[in-house]
């Protein structure tokens, strides 16, 4: 078991409490690591990493669970590329909160441990999430998993890792690292992530991730949970293949033709008002529909199986469907009446070959599917073209009739979980987008100034840990019942400073300032008085 070397020489003089009569030589604000300190060493991270972790070099005097720690710390303090890093653990008195001179911490080190957290990621993490079962109230029955993007700025050629992909969030300018989460939804505490190349699709990244939740969750001996995502686990090779690695979930269906067909076929009598509303206050509508899927094997044979489908009437689904119709079809018109009124027989729309080639380009990607609803066609010969269009009524409606429509899927087949059951477990996924928000926002992964693939692995991970401290905060809160934001209680506590003095005697003491008999209080009430931190003498 790799520990903190014994070699190390440095301690700190860390105190959490004024000494009475001194006189100060230096003051270093320290903000909200005043709050976290305590619960770093609550959660266990530094041992936890050094328990899995080997040492760094055979010349290290800081460890690797100390690196992870700080620089965990650090995402939720003040973040800093990692050259800088040790000018901030200066400005912070690292010494003396933690024991770890400034000096150890330059970026050749900090880089050095990165590669190896990012080797052992999945490890740390297991022992982690056992940590987090046992000691702080997590009970995963219900998983949460979705994927977000860290965009990097600059060329990254030899990169396996950060490369351009697929546009999520709209962002096509930047490269990018994909990053996908499963997150304890009673909690809203990230358990495990991974960090794969930016063109790894959703549809690949699920399982993987989902297979590295499995295997951590049963070291903890938790097997029965559920996972609800976005339609990433809901295409039909996926549902197969989580079905047959025995992993429960509810998803949005794909956009597969099978789902399409189901909507179609559901009428509207079918639909059961479901116990959920939209932010307006309208109702959702929901029909249970079994559904058998078919997947295609080699040789040429299938496989069957049979799944529960609950076709969902959306009002909010239908606003936004209406709308975009209405914009569809407001483009469709007016391109239309510009080529018949505006350029055919002008230029090169003299030419037949041109102008069937612009409908092709036209009527491609997105609306590819209203083509044969407006028929364009173009006839005669060069010069004298004739361009026209007609509407079919029929395959208008039958393009309408899904709007504000959609398939949730589930292999639960229990029969004591309702139709209504599975549709609630869908809409549960609030949590895990205020955790990508907080990962956006909160926290940041950049600015990133590394080259190694390891080692942006390595930050990365560390920023989903600093998520893990922050999420397990906001549960602490309102655990405590103490009705503040984690945003607003770091706000609370960042004029505090750990000051040097003198005291009469001569001796040198390091104590904080401005720390209140309130955030006292409120580490008292996190049950954070810990350590050397313990209730003021009045």
């Amino acid at each position: 078991m790799a520990l903190r070397n014994p070699k190390k020489q440095h301690c700190g003089t860390f105190n959490p409490y004024p000494s009475g009569v001194f006189t100060r030589y230096q003051s270093k604000v320290i903000g909200n690591l005043f709050l976290l300190k305590p619960l770093l060493t609550l959660l266990g991270l530094e041992d936890i990493v050094d328990s899995v972790c080997p040492p760094a070099s055979n010349r290290a005097n800081v460890s690797v669970g100390e690196v992870c720690k700080i620089l965990v710390l650090n995402r939720l303090n003040s973040p800093m590329p990692l050259y800088k890093v040790e000018d901030w653990a200066d400005h912070v008195s690292a010494i003396d909160l933690f024991g770890v001179p400034p000096y150890l911490l330059n970026d050749d080190k900090l880089g050095r441990c990165l590669e190896l957290l990012a080797a052992y990621s999945d490890d740390v993490e297991a022992l982690l999430c056992l940590k987090l079962i046992r000691d702080f109230g997590v009970s995963p029955e219900l998983v949460i998993w979705d994927s977000t993007s860290f965009y990097f700025e600059g060329a990254y050629d030899d990169s396996e890792l950060v490369m351009f992909g697929y546009a999520v969030e709209g962002r096509t300018d930047a490269k990018r690292v994909r990053i996908g989460m499963c997150i304890d939804a009673g909690t809203g505490i990230p358990l495990t992530s991974s960090r794969e190349p930016g063109k790894k699709p959703d549809s690949e990244l699920v399982v993987d991730n989902l297979e590295t939740l499995k295997a951590a969750l049963s070291k903890a001996g938790r097997a029965d949970y559920v996972v609800v995502a976005d339609r990433a686990p809901a295409s039909v090779k996926n549902v197969f293949l989580l079905d047959s690695k025995g992993t429960k979930f509810v998803a949005p269906a794909a956009d597969d033709d099978c789902y399409a067909r189901l909507i179609l076929g559901t009428s509207d009598d079918e639909f059961q008002e479901a116990d959920y509303r939209s932010k307006d206050g309208e109702p959702f509508f929901i029909a249970e529909r079994g559904i058998c899927l078919y997947r295609k094997l080699d040789g040429g044979r299938y496989e069957s199986g049979w799944f529960r489908a609950i076709v969902v009437k959306s009002p909010s689904k239908l606003k936004v469907d209406e709308m975009k119709r209405a914009k569809e079809i407001e483009t469709i018109d007016a391109w239309l009446r510009d080529v018949r009124d505006n350029k055919i027989n002008k230029r090169r729309y003299k030419r037949f070959d041109y102008v069937d080639k612009r409908i092709d380009a036209f009527f491609s990607g997105p609306l590819c599917k209203c083509r044969k609803i407006y028929n364009p066609r173009v006839t005669g010969d060069d010069g004298r073209l004739a361009f026209t269009w007609s509407v079919d009524e029929e395959a208008l409606q039958r393009l309408i009739a899904p709007s504000g429509k959609y398939v949730v899927v589930s292999n639960q087949r229990d029969p004591a979980v309702s139709a209504a059951d599975i549709f609630l477990t869908s809409r549960r996924r609030s949590h895990i987008e205020t955790r990508m928000r907080y990962l956006k926002s909160q926290l940041k992964v950049r600015p990133v100034f590394l080259e190694s693939d390891m080692r942006i692995r390595g930050l990365a991970f560390v920023t989903n840990l600093a998520l893990v401290v922050y999420c397990l905060l906001d549960h602490m809160l309102k655990k405590a019942g103490i009705d503040e934001s984690v945003r607003e209680l770091f706000l609370d506590f960042d004029q505090i400073a750990l000051t040097k003095a003198k005291l009469p005697n001569g001796a040198e003491v390091s104590h904080v300032e401005n720390a209140l008999p309130f955030h006292y209080r409120i580490l008292d009430r996190l049950g954070l008085l810990i350590g050397e931190y313990r209730p003021p003498q009045a």
